[in-house]
């Protein structure tokens, strides 16, 4: 809400799923703040959790406050002063699979105990990771309409 640097100071800044804690009381005043921060030629690349009613256990374990659509994140970010370059969900060939996943969690949410944040075999996260390298070299050509998270890069108007 408040970052310890000079006006100006970063030609990048990188916001991961950062606005979507419920530590982050306004997430405007921190968009506000990156803006401060960043170069005039500068670029902010903003990665965010999408769909509130995606909203799951693990969520609660994160500390979700917040999930976003691409267009309120949009908007946010315009008002706060930036321009749009690149914005797409992403996370979208999982998307699928992830949502299966939290309707049967709403289904059934007494079957969800615990902790979900595990480490997956080495074979699931080689196929994970196949899949996420495909569509981080689709991802500057094509705007995915839903996924997971919300990739935006922005620059100063």
């Amino acid at each position: 809400m408040h970052l310890p640097y000079s006006d100006g100071m970063f030609d990048l800044v990188l916001c991961s799923d950062l606005l979507y804690h419920r530590s982050v009381t306004d997430d405007r005043q921190a968009l506000a703040e990156m803006h401060r921060v960043l170069s005039a030629s500068g670029y902010l690349l903003v990665r965010e959790a999408s769909y509130d009613w995606l909203r799951s256990h693990h969520d609660e374990l994160v500390w979700t406050k917040h999930r976003y659509t691409k267009k309120e994140l949009v908007t946010k970010l315009q008002e706060s002063g930036f321009q749009i370059t690149l914005t797409t969900y992403v996370n979208f060939f999982l998307f699928p699979l992830a949502f299966v996943a939290r309707m049967g969690e709403k289904m059934r949410p007494s079957r969800q105990k615990g902790d979900d944040l595990f480490a997956t075999s080495e074979w699931l996260n080689a196929i994970f990771a196949a899949i996420l390298k495909l569509e981080a070299r689709l991802v500057t050509t094509i705007s995915f309409p839903f996924g997971l998270s919300i990739l935006c890069l922005v620059t100063k108007k």
